[in-house]
């Protein structure tokens, strides 16, 4: 097929996958219905056949997306071969040249089978970002975790972060990782994390004030949930919305999330993190009527 090895095996096993095929997820999924107000099957498929179909160019960039999986199955091979920005480009001009098919599926059901092209090649290549290796520092520091799914993780992460680590930023991973070099869980949540806010790290914030501004804005997400379900359990929606009240969507769970990742960051990182005690509400001081019966209460 062509050149090196590593080329050779690459285009096998990307040929091999979009052979497969390309499965919809449920995020996708999701993000289309929200997007094209819930169109059928019937109306996506005709959305991709059709050459020139104005909204043909935003579906293919959300299905011509790697998986999670597809990176997992990749990334050993990308870190061993280094490939340069010179290799995609051959990678994508020989998968252009095999006369294959996409088949596309929707809910488990194949909803389009597609002529492979270079343009729909190109847009899933480069988003697998195979020319970008982590810094050789990191690298060698995330070799050192026993957890083999846990390194493999990281790479991905650090290939596919929303933007190129500053010094500042390596010190950051670096330092995570070498606090708990067993991996898991908690350090991949911390590092993607890390990843995301990074991009608001600029203009001489500090970590530890970003990460506590952040906790904050979250901490008050959850008072506002509070207060929007106390009010709705008088009110109903549209009433709030007619006296001028606000009912805010807020994904309190995934907020409590954040807040612990942010606390074992800062703990981990800082050796503290901030604390808010909630606001004081109604105390219930049930049949403490005198000063004497609080003192019985709390001695």
């Amino acid at each position: 097929m062509m050149g090196t090895p590593y080329l050779q095996i690459c285009c096998r096993q990307l040929l091999g996958i979009m052979r497969s095929g390309i499965v919809i997820d449920v995020d996708t999924c999701r993000y289309i219905n929200t997007t094209f107000f819930n169109p059928t099957r019937e109306a996506i498929a005709q959305m991709l056949a059709e050459p020139g179909d104005c909204e043909q160019e935003t579906l293919l960039d959300l299905i011509l997306t790697p998986s999670e999986a597809e990176c997992l199955r990749l990334e050993a091979l990308f870190e061993s071969a280094g490939f340069s920005a010179e290799d995609e480009q051959r990678i994508v001009a020989a998968l252009a040249d095999e006369p294959s098919r996409i088949p596309i599926y929707m809910n488990g059901r194949l909803l389009i089978s597609l002529a492979l092209n270079e343009e729909m090649v190109c847009r899933y290549v480069v988003k697998l970002r195979m020319t970008r290796q982590p810094d050789p520092r990191l690298s060698a520091v995330i070799r050192r975790i026993p957890d083999e799914g846990c390194k493999t993780k990281l790479g991905i992460m650090l290939r596919h972060a929303p933007s190129p680590l500053t010094e500042p930023g390596m010190d950051v991973i670096a330092g995570l990782i070498e606090r708990n070099t067993a991996g898991g869980g908690d350090l991949e949540k911390q590092i993607a994390f890390i990843l995301d806010i990074m991009p608001e790290l600029k203009n001489g914030i500090r970590l530890y004030d970003l990460l506590t501004i952040r906790k904050h804005f979250l901490e008050s997400g959850i008072r506002d949930a509070a207060t929007t379900r106390s009010r709705m359990d008088k009110y109903n929606p549209e009433m709030l919305i007619m006296t001028g009240g606000r009912v805010p969507y807020v994904d309190v769970e995934a907020a409590r999330e954040q807040i612990d990742i942010i606390d074992s960051l800062c703990i981990t990182l800082f050796g503290r993190t901030d604390i808010l005690l909630p606001t004081p509400g109604v105390v219930d001081l049930g049949q403490a009527a005198t000063i004497s019966d609080l003192k019985k209460l709390t001695d």
